[in-house]
Formats: C-alpha cells, structure tokens, sequence
C-alpha cells in the first residue's frame, strides 16, 4: 500500500470539516428561517425529514469508506442543527402540565410516565 502523505491527510481532513460546517450551517439557517413565518416550522421539519430520507433511503453511487462517513457527518450534523431550537425546547419542558391536583413542568411529567412505564415492563418480566 501507498503511504499517504501529510497534504493529503489534511486535505481529507478539510474536505470532512467543511462538509459537516456545510450541512450544520444550513439546519441551522433553516431553523431560524423558520422562525420568521408564522408556520415555519412546517418548512423546517420538512427539509429535515427530507435531508434524512435522502441520507437513509438513497444509496451512494461510490459505496467507499470516505462516502459512507461523509454521509454519516452530514447526518450527525444536520441531527445536531437542532440545538438551533434550544429556547423553544427549553419552554417546551418548562411548560407547565397538570397532573391530578399537581402543576408539573413537561419534563417531571415525562419522567414519571417513563417511570411508570419502566415499572409496568419489570413487572410484566417478573410476572412471567
């Protein structure tokens, strides 16, 4: 095998980085420019379920490793535009739910549901 040289290393290295910069930047304006319509965010789930249906269904022509990461990148990096939307995740969870008599945030709620659901699988295993 070819030893590769120091250049090349660097220039694989720059071509990944900028192709994840490429596609984070672009989830990220996506999910601010969906902030400026009153139904945006219609706009921005949609390029994601887009993005990952391209990333999930269409297959490389050129099935090498460098393709398959790169792939995986823009996957992981698109996953990540996300955190764009940290404000609204943060009311989200912070919303407050009523729960009998009790006033809860979102995320208390979910933990009991996931709590009592933990508990109904151990019991279904333990019963059996």
């Amino acid at each position: 095998m070819a030893k590769i040289s120091k250049r090349l290393k660097m220039i694989k290295l720059v071509h990944f980085g900028s192709a994840y910069g490429f596609w984070f930047g672009l989830g990220v304006s996506a999910a601010h420019f969906s902030r400026l319509l009153v139904g945006g965010w219609i706009i921005y789930v949609a390029f994601k379920l887009s993005i990952a249906g391209w990333l999930m269904l269409i297959p490389p022509e050129d099935a090498s490793q460098e393709t398959l990461m790169l792939r995986r990148l823009s996957g992981l990096a698109m996953g990540l535009s996300i955190a764009a939307f940290w404000d609204v995740l943060f009311m989200l969870l912070n919303n407050p739910i009523t729960l009998g008599n009790l006033i809860l945030p979102a995320w208390q709620v979910g933990f009991i549901g996931l709590g009592v659901l933990i508990a109904l699988m151990l019991l279904l295993v333990f019963v059996k």
